[in-house]
């Protein structure tokens, strides 16, 4: 399970990526296949999207999965 700052820092990638790419949360929405308010809630960090959708994501924002996920930190 991602840490809090983790999980902002995934939310903060992607909103990053989708404003270089000059598209609305509406576009990339349609990108990934889902509805709008299910994307703004992925990227507010109120939703925790699958690996599948991250993935869509990652491709709709035209980069990688590895892009968007900060590294994972371990603990004991």
């Amino acid at each position: 399970m991602p840490t809090s700052s983790e999980h902002t820092e995934f939310c903060e990638r992607i909103i990053a990526r989708r404003l270089e790419l000059g598209l609305t949360q509406a576009q990339c929405a349609e990108r990934v296949g889902v509805s709008s308010a299910a994307f703004a809630e992925i990227e507010r960090g109120r939703r925790e999207p699958s690996f599948y959708t991250i993935y869509r994501v990652a491709a709709a924002l035209e980069t990688t999965v590895h892009d968007l996920l900060p590294v994972a930190t371990l603990t004991n």
